[in-house]
């Protein structure tokens, strides 16, 4: 199903989601995986230096390693909400600029304009005082 959402360029749920948030590059989803995966790293190796000066030498190893691991592991999710927060972040953008955009676009219609070239003006406007709802 992969290559027939990309013959179609219908983008996934990470790509819609890194869009959403304000990264718009066609290399977001890979730098977010390898984000995610560098979280898990450092915080395994952060945890597993933290454990191993903390807990008694007496208690074998493997209590170190498995506390690392569930630590790394948890570290996971610290680049999904990270992403969440900037999506938040955007939408706010927009909802405070939507009500101009609107305003813009009756104005322009009511001036005789296409809808097609109501669009492309209101955009090129939005573009200097809302810059991100101008890309949109």
């Amino acid at each position: 199903f992969k290559s027939i959402e990309k013959e179609r360029d219908e983008p996934n749920a990470l790509e819609a989601k890194l869009f959403r948030a304000g990264f718009y590059q066609s290399s977001a989803p890979l730098i977010y995986t390898l984000c995610r995966l560098a979280a898990v790293c450092v915080g395994f190796l952060a945890m597993y230096a933290l454990l191993s000066r903390v807990l008694p030498p007496h208690l074998p190893g493997f209590i170190t390693f498995a506390g690392s691991a569930l630590f790394g592991l948890a570290c996971i999710v610290i680049p999904a909400i990270l992403l969440d927060r900037f999506e938040n972040s955007q939408k706010q953008i927009y909802r405070r600029a939507f009500p101009d955009f609107m305003d813009m676009m009756i104005t322009c219609a009511d001036a005789g304009m296409s809808l097609e070239g109501a669009v492309k003006r209101v955009s090129h406007e939005m573009a200097a005082t809302h810059k991100w709802l101008g890309i949109q």
